[in-house]
């Protein structure tokens, strides 16, 4: 407190954002996001950008206060008035999902753009999908992959993922496993694990590389060890058809049921008695009609 005293306005003002963000991660004094907030409202006062895209963050997530799409936009651009670089990638998101404002995917646009050119990765992604989709923008294949590679090689691991499906699939450049594979596999490094269910479908079918199914089973661990439930359903038909490990029925079905929780769980409550019921029938009709309809849903991002 004697700093505080001794500390001209400038310097006390600086620190209210850190103070704010203390209380609202519990980091050294005890979590309240009631008490963040009046800090990071001080902090607006003196001007604090970061304050203010802070509030918005709250507001849009409802994190200490009642979610309010509104004020979180309201905040944001105050915050890019102020010279925050961050809420501009907001207010995209915002104007993209028709969250605190009316749907416009062309604000969207010009806002990721605004962002993109502060240097946010995550803005140069979302452009690609735009251009990718034909969202706000007509299609272009080949200005998608332009922003995916400027984000991609900024180290973005979602954008070097969609580049390897883009050559994959031969999107905006010609149908290449091998230059996919090389971009799965920087994924993968990066920490993407939808890439690591990828070489591991690429490792299991010969696609691209050599096949090896004892590779394939190492990636399909690896991304199932990061909560990729695709994954862990190919482990399951590995195990249960003997390929890349000894056969394990017992084992199959231990996979089986934790890519469940993963891929048949998703918005609904989940019933354990439900989720053994489906995969004892599959499993005892040979993976058939049951454990194929919940394969090619894990499948659609694997293979």
């Amino acid at each position: 407190m004697e700093w505080f005293k001794n500390a001209s306005a400038d310097e006390a003002a600086d620190t209210y954002p850190l103070i704010g963000d203390t209380y609202y991660n519990g980091d050294y004094l005890e979590l309240d996001h009631g008490k963040a907030l009046e800090w990071y409202l001080k902090a607006s006062d003196a001007g604090k950008g970061t304050a203010m895209f802070n509030i918005g963050l709250m507001y849009d997530n409802g994190r200490g206060i009642e979610q309010d799409g509104d004020k979180a936009m309201e905040w944001y651009l105050k915050a890019t008035n102020a010279g925050n670089v961050d809420a501009m990638w907001n207010i995209g998101v915002m104007y993209d999902e028709g969250r605190g404002t009316e749907l416009d995917h062309g604000k969207a646009m010009e806002w990721y753009l605004k962002s993109s050119n502060a240097g946010n990765t995550t803005a140069m992604f979302n452009i690609g999908n735009m251009y990718r989709n034909g969202r706000g923008v007509k299609q272009d294949h080949g200005k998608a992959m332009n922003w995916y590679l400027n984000a991609g090689n900024a180290g973005d691991a979602d954008a070097m993922f969609n580049l390897g499906v883009m050559h994959s699939k031969g999107q905006g450049a010609e149908q290449d496993d091998s230059k996919a594979m090389q971009w799965y596999l920087k994924a993968g490094d990066a920490g993407n694990s939808n890439a690591m269910c990828k070489i591991g479908a690429m490792y299991n079918n010969g696609q691209g590389v050599e096949q090896d199914e004892g590779k394939a089973m190492d990636w399909y661990l690896k991304a199932s060890n990061a909560g990729n439930g695709s994954a862990m359903l190919n482990i399951g038909v590995m195990y249960r058809n003997g390929r890349g490990v000894e056969q394990d029925d017992g084992k199959a079905m231990n996979w089986y049921l934790k890519a469940t929780s993963k891929i048949n769980g998703r918005g609904v409550e989940k019933d354990d008695g439900k989720v053994i019921e489906l995969f004892t029938r599959a499993y005892n009709s040979g993976c058939a009609e049951i454990m194929l309809a919940s394969r090619k849903r894990a499948m659609k991002e694997c293979n």
